[in-house]
């Protein structure tokens, strides 16, 4: 079942020329709209694709009324960035993965480091046990996600919230092993390893989480640029789906 819809629902079965009705609720259909594919049982579920204006997004899990959601490819920016419109996912912006190949720059497409000088280990006075969320305005990343979700917000959306993926939510939601440096290939976690990209979570003083294509979960320095990229998570109301 794939629906249109704004912002605000009308709780009534008047029909009109731009809205449709369903269950007597009135659903307006927009170009700046989010529409969500759900299964046969027209319930959301992990896995379900939403796609806010030419934007995809996988549902991780919903929570106390919000949807949280993982970009189904890295965004396109960086030194690594590759062909077609900057900012915005790209099916070919996917870092790190097998058959595909550097970028001029030496890096693979759209790979890019955690954080750079001046800010470089940003969170190293303020921490003191690790794993460690320490994802802010001081990573290289900040930029990159907080443009992102203005575009969304463009579209017609209204975004709770974008950010990384966090330590938890990989471990807990998705399927992945730190004590085995896995990330699921198969089943259903499978879109977490579609590219390869950075958490928000820092390993050490260091060092930072990443999921790896091929399934790796583990870490590396927060200066490394060639390998992983910035793959938003995006938190919207269920009540607007």
């Amino acid at each position: 079942v794939v629906k249109a819809v704004n912002e605000t629902y009308a709780k009534n079965s008047e029909n009109s020329n731009n809205t449709t009705v369903t269950n007597a609720t009135q659903v307006t259909v927009s170009t700046s709209a989010i529409s969500v594919n759900k299964g046969e049982d027209d319930t959301l579920n992990k896995g379900d694709v939403i796609t806010i204006g030419t934007e995809n997004f996988d549902v991780m899990y919903t929570e106390n009324g919000k949807v949280y959601m993982l970009a189904q490819y890295n965004l396109n920016v960086g030194p690594n960035r590759i062909s077609g419109t900057e900012g915005i996912q790209n099916i070919g912006a996917v870092g790190s993965k097998s058959g595909v190949s550097t970028t001029s720059n030496g890096g693979y497409p759209s790979a890019l480091a955690f954080s750079v000088s001046p800010n470089n280990n940003y969170w190293i006075s303020s921490v003191s046990s690790y794993p460690a969320e320490v994802y802010n305005s001081n990573s290289n990343l900040y930029q990159y996600v907080t443009a992102y979700k203005t575009i969304l917000e463009e579209y017609g959306a209204t975004i709770e919230e974008a950010r990384l993926l966090t330590y938890n939510e990989a471990t807990t939601k998705l399927g992945c092993k730190a004590s085995y440096n896995t990330c699921p290939t198969s089943g259903e976690n499978a879109f977490v390893t579609r590219t390869s990209f950075w958490l928000g979570a820092a390993h050490s003083s260091t060092n930072v989480w990443r999921v790896d294509s091929y399934g790796d979960f583990s870490s590396n320095g927060y200066h490394i640029d060639g390998y992983r990229g910035v793959r938003p998570v995006i938190v919207i109301l269920e009540s607007n789906i």
